[in-house]
């Protein structure tokens, strides 16, 4: 393990501080002072030689860091050189940094003063004078920028991003995924995701879709059969029996009548004439019957159509409304953070503006002696720091606060984003549904109500060589013939009659049909919803031991933290999170609602735990340290800063 400690350290113009060395001890030194004193301006120096930002991961000349001194203005002075040296160890090894920032003044052609043109640096290591880039690199040997701010400063791992730290958590453990999959209670869940070829957070997402699909179906079906119940109109056996008994009467009839009309012409001067117009006239029945049937199976299929349009409408429609529903209520959500983060802000300032009331009597509350002015004065301050102190862990307390509300409103922020464009898409699907369906609507609309004949030549043919016959005849059939026919047209409407009953049977059975398979199909559906929500459910399993089991993994490298990786929503649904949970005599409370003490022995677990991981010790700058009764024991090089009544820094070292 690469071990770096911090020998000595050189100040010049630096933040407030003129020129001051100090040196350190290899185990601990404890540094203190009145606020003030520049206690933190040490591990803002440090981070400044090696990275160029402050303990806090500012860069210079932002409102919350100047590596310069300021005037009682707040302004930079000038015309100075800021230097800091570190005299480092590492491994037994010298390593001694050192980095000097000056001013660049350029008097330019025909003025007569010189312009502030910015800062230069310069940088050393071991006294050789190097390249910013070998710089960098050469720190970069001991351990990245990042492992340096997480392992050398308190709070930093936890003020990071919750997703960036579990990813560390997770690098630092190895996957359970597989050995949980061997388990046999599983094997559903290996063997669906080998067929699919994908991981099993993919076979969750898809079973998820699955289900949604299927108990969209499920909803449906049921319309779709009373629809085509409503639709359903048959006869009784006594109507169709009566229909087929008529029928066949009346074809028997048409028959007797076809042979007396037959008879009555041949013995009639114009029979051919007439055998040949009743062959026309037969044709021409046949054709028109023809076109009136493929006009039906036309009008049948548009009516379809827009019937299978109208479902699709209302799939589209239905999912629409459930995502707008969806989205309103993240977006309500976010107000009401938005409402909290703001009532938060005034607590931040009420609490800020507080100020410290004198609460110390003249007088002894036990003798009634009075108080010497130099203890009087003494008790006075340590009540104020008490009072100051308490504040402060206040306003930390309502700042976390803050920036969990934060955090949560830009989470749902992103989720917004992506809620809002499956919102559009969905509208724009209802938008093309509507249009399919009106489309298919208007068709049905502007076909004709009745077949035209006009389009077949044939019947035209027909009928003109049935008017020059009729000429040609120049008397219409004697009288028996024309009542003849006339009974014949009067059982074929009779016969036409029945033919109806019987087609009426014929859709109600293919209606029939339609509803067994509907129903049919309303029990494979559900059969199909059954055994994905059985998957999903042993899915859901799976997810809660494997978070169990990464949980454990992880934490079984802390001593006493905990770290919850995982949120169980209402719903039962698992989401990822990464939240330090700290012991108490309570139990476990999270990081951000723990006392200053036990966050500070939080963040030298986490750095213990780092620091074995990534093989790398490094100085761990400890701020508020007057807050902890006992510190954790580490084995990295510890600088405790504390807040005491010393007017001018104090330094004990180990």
């Amino acid at each position: 393990m690469k071990r770096l400690t911090i020998e000595q350290m050189t100040l010049q113009n630096f933040k407030g501080i003129t020129d001051l060395t100090i040196a350190f001890s290899p185990t601990v030194t404890r540094i203190s002072g009145m606020n003030g004193t520049g206690k933190t301006t040490l591990p803002d120096a440090f981070a400044w030689v090696l990275f160029n930002k402050d303990s806090g991961g500012h860069a210079p000349g932002s409102d919350d860091f100047h590596e310069k001194p300021l005037d009682d203005a707040g302004n930079e002075i000038h015309n100075l050189d800021t230097m800091v040296e570190l005299r480092c160890n590492v491994n037994g090894m010298p390593f001694v940094l050192r980095r000097l920032q000056r001013e660049n003044w350029v008097k330019k052609r025909g003025n007569a003063d010189a312009e502030f043109q910015g800062n230069t640096s310069q940088y050393w290591i071991n006294d050789v004078e190097v390249k910013l880039t070998d710089f960098k690199a050469r720190i970069a040997e001991i351990a990245p920028e990042d492992v340096f701010r997480v392992i050398g400063m308190l709070s930093a791992f936890n003020a990071l991003d919750w997703k960036e730290r579990r990813k560390q958590l997770l690098a630092m453990t190895g996957d359970v995924t597989e050995s949980l999959l061997h388990k046999p209670e599983y094997e559903a869940i290996t063997m669906e995701c080998a067929k699919r070829g994908i991981d099993v957070d993919g076979l969750r997402k898809v079973m998820t879709d699955q289900r949604r699909n299927l108990n969209k179906e499920l909803d449906m079906l049921p319309v779709r059969i009373d629809e085509a119940k409503k639709a359903l109109d048959d006869v009784t056996p006594a109507e169709l029996e009566a229909a087929q008994v008529d029928i066949a009467t009346l074809q028997a009839g048409i028959e007797k009548l076809d042979a007396e009309i037959a008879n009555a012409r041949a013995n009639s001067s114009q029979a051919k004439i007439e055998r040949e117009i009743v062959d026309l006239e037969d044709e021409a029945v046949s054709i028109k019957r023809r076109i009136t049937g493929t006009h039906q199976r036309q009008k049948d299929a548009l009516q379809s159509d827009v019937e299978d349009k109208r479902i699709a409408l209302r799939r589209a429609t239905t999912v629409s409304e459930d995502a707008e529903r969806l989205l309103e209520g993240r977006q309500t959500r976010i107000t009401e953070l938005t409402a909290q983060k703001e009532s938060l802000r005034k607590r931040y300032a009420v609490v800020y503006e507080e100020q410290y009331q004198d609460t110390v009597t003249d007088t002894c509350p036990t003798c009634g002696q009075a108080f010497q002015p130099d203890l009087l004065d003494e008790l006075r301050k340590k009540s104020k720091s008490a009072f100051e102190a308490h504040r402060d862990e206040r306003l930390l307390e309502i700042q976390a606060q803050g920036k969990d509300c934060a955090n949560q409103i830009k989470e749902l922020e992103g989720m917004i984003a992506v809620m809002t464009t499956d919102c559009s898409r969905a509208s724009e699907a209802v938008k093309a549904r509507q249009a399919e369906f009106d489309e298919a609507a208007n068709k049905l609309h502007e076909f004709p109500a009745a077949p035209s004949y006009a389009s077949e030549p044939r019947i035209a043919e027909i009928e003109a060589r049935i008017a020059e016959l009729r000429a040609q005849q120049g008397t219409t059939p004697d009288a028996a013939i024309a009542e003849l026919r006339a009974n014949k047209a009067d059982l074929e409407e009779k016969i036409a009659a029945a033919r109806a009953v019987i087609a009426k049977h014929e859709a109600a059975k293919n209606t029939t049909a339609r509803i067994l398979q509907l129903e049919k199909d309303q029990k494979a559906t559900a059969g199909n919803l059954a055994s994905a929500e059985r998957l999903l459910t042993l899915i859901e399993k799976y997810v809660q031991d494997y978070c169990s089991l990464l949980e454990e993994s992880i934490n079984s490298l802390f001593p006493t933290l905990r770290w919850k990786l995982f949120d169980t929503q209402i719903n039962g649904g698992i989401t990822d999170t990464c939240v330090c949970m700290v012991p108490c005599p309570s139990g476990l409370i999270p990081y951000g609602t723990a006392n200053t003490g036990s966050k500070i022995n939080a963040d030298l677990e986490i750095i213990n735990v780092l620091s074995k991981h990534y093989g790398v010790s490094l100085p761990v700058f400890a701020d508020n340290c007057e807050r902890v009764n006992k510190l954790n024991p580490t084995d990295a090089q510890m600088i405790l800063l504390t807040v005491t009544l010393d007017r001018e820094l104090k330094i004990e070292r180990e």
